[in-house]
């Protein structure tokens, strides 16, 4: 059973990616940075029909696989969708063997199951992340190929370390946020070595540190290469690392917090359990095997970056959450499994009986209801929120919006809108607001000082579109609201108005 649903999950992950869910604003400048690179050799973007410098797009190897797939399959949003798609699908994969091999087959496939349908949250769910062109699979995938590759380097050749360091270079280069977490897990497994006397081991996997860093420079290097003549400076935002990563107001924080035990208390609790286990044996800086360094690798990284996202990151964006609850999965499925005597529901049950037959409360018996509630409260959560993303309509929006505006707006016509989802189909000129307002918006959305001011009338535009994006920021309420534009169309959430002249 478990494998049939798994084997559905796959095939799923492929079907309708171009309506369902509806496109992000993350991904539109993104698909439009990979279509102009296509098709019109530029590396950027379009303003007023005029090139723009990148800007807010994902990082150069996520636009890399995007602009292939364009290549190969032509330009869309479900052809844009695909690389993520079988990103995270190998992922997945890469992932289901490391934890079968660190702990067992029962472990690989309950935690495959647990971050498909105990993680309530589009952002923080392995499956709807696969639907979603983010730096999340790539990035997911190198850091788990970078702990299979050290695997495999004791099980066959140290030629292995070499693939370790180019992966884990590769998922620096894909999203700068692991960087950290990828530096104390590597710190940690050298230190681990050394006090079980591995010193060759601990040389080892320093040289894979090392070489990470020299490979996330190498990547830089053939970045520039490669668009060096096709692209224009960008605009550095010094302050947008402060903004994402370091944000200690105590509005986030509580948001945060909250936040994280609604979508990854069983992460939570599964990291926790992994801690007492060792300790209890007295055994947790001990390594009882050739690989046990890597499991606690596996803790250190899950573990620190979930404090990051509770306790500095910008709760504001949910998907910071997920390299947590997914590299973390493997100790909430050792927790399920020792909560229910090795998933035995026979045994579970009866656990659960007994303080309704003898009124008598064992460790066991709180240990099946603790793993019963969490399914009971995590699995109707999942499917239902799940179900909704699914039936939303909000997906089509975007191509209907775009093609009334290509289709019912003279040639000439300028569009102002901050939805980039509609820069993919647009063939009229537009305009959107500097790079610079949406470090702004952010930290006043972090409750940080800010400077909010933008002059929606500047390009002297014909149409405005408001969707989800300017909805959300309040960017176009005042010159609405002054009659400066009238509605004449909406789709779904997209309302597209005329200028009044």
């Amino acid at each position: 059973m478990v494998v049939g649903f798994l084997v559905l999950s796959v095939i799923g992950m492929f079907v309708f990616l171009d309506s369902t869910p509806a496109v992000d604003w993350d991904e539109g400048w993104t698909f439009d940075l990979a279509r102009n690179w296509v098709e019109r050799d530029f590396y950027g973007r379009e303003l007023n029909g005029a090139p723009a410098p990148p800007g807010l797009a994902a990082s150069f190897p996520v636009v890399a696989t995007v602009a292939l797939s364009y290549r190969l399959l032509g330009v869309g949003i479900w052809q844009g969708r695909v690389p993520a798609a079988v990103l995270m699908l190998s992922a997945l994969a890469v992932f289901f063997w490391l934890v079968m091999r660190l702990w067992d087959l029962r472990i690989g496939l309950a935690a495959l199951v647990l971050v498909i349908l105990l993680a309530p949250h589009p952002r923080a769910n392995a499956w709807w992340m696969a639907r979603q062109l983010f730096a999340e699979p790539l990035m997911i995938m190198a850091i788990l190929s970078g702990f299979a590759c050290l695997l495999l380097a004791r099980l066959h050749t140290r030629l292995y370390y070499g693939l370790a360091a180019l992966s884990w270079g590769t998922a620096l280069f894909a999203k700068i946020q692991p960087m950290p977490f990828v530096a104390i897990t590597l710190m940690i497994l050298v230190l681990l070595n050394l006090l079980n006397r591995r010193r060759s081991m601990a040389l080892w996997i320093l040289g894979v540190a090392l070489g990470a860093i020299g490979v996330w420079r190498l990547w830089g290097v053939v970045h520039q290469w490669m668009i060096t003549g096709h692209t224009m400076p960008v605009r550095a935002m010094s302050e947008s690392y402060l903004v994402f990563g370091w944000v200690f107001t105590r509005e986030i924080r509580l948001t945060a917090l909250i936040f994280a035990l609604l979508v990854g208390t069983p992460t939570i609790l599964g990291l926790l359990h992994f801690v007492y286990s060792r300790l209890r044996g007295r055994q947790f800086l001990v390594l009882q095997d050739n690989a046990d360094d890597l499991r606690i690798g596996l803790w250190v990284f899950a573990s620190a970056w979930l404090a990051w996202f509770i306790g500095a990151a910008h709760a504001g964006i949910p998907r910071y959450i997920f390299p947590a609850v997914l590299i973390g999965a493997p100790f909430a499925a050792l927790m399920f499994s020792d909560l229910t005597a090795g998933f035995d529901l026979r045994t579970t049950f009866a656990r659960m009986m007994t303080p309704l037959r003898e009124l008598k409360f064992t460790r066991q018996s709180a240990g099946a209801w603790l793993a019963f509630l969490l399914i009971l409260f995590y699995l109707p959560l999942t499917l239902s929120i799940g179900w909704a993303t699914w039936d939303a309509a909000e997906g089509l929006e975007v191509t209907a919006t775009a093609e009334y505006l290509n289709k019912k707006t003279a040639p000439t016509s300028r569009i102002e809108t901050y939805e980039s989802p509609l820069f993919l189909y647009l063939e009229r000129d537009y305009h959107f607001p500097p790079d610079a307002l949406h470090l702004e918006l952010n930290k006043r959305a972090a409750h940080l000082a800010a400077v909010v001011q933008y002059d929606a009338l500047q390009a002297d535009p014909d149409y405005l579109v408001v969707g989800p994006t300017g909805r959300n920021w309040k960017l176009y309420d005042d010159v609405i609201a002054d009659g400066d534009f009238r509605l004449v169309k909406a789709f779904g959430q997209y309302m597209i108005y005329e200028r009044v002249r």
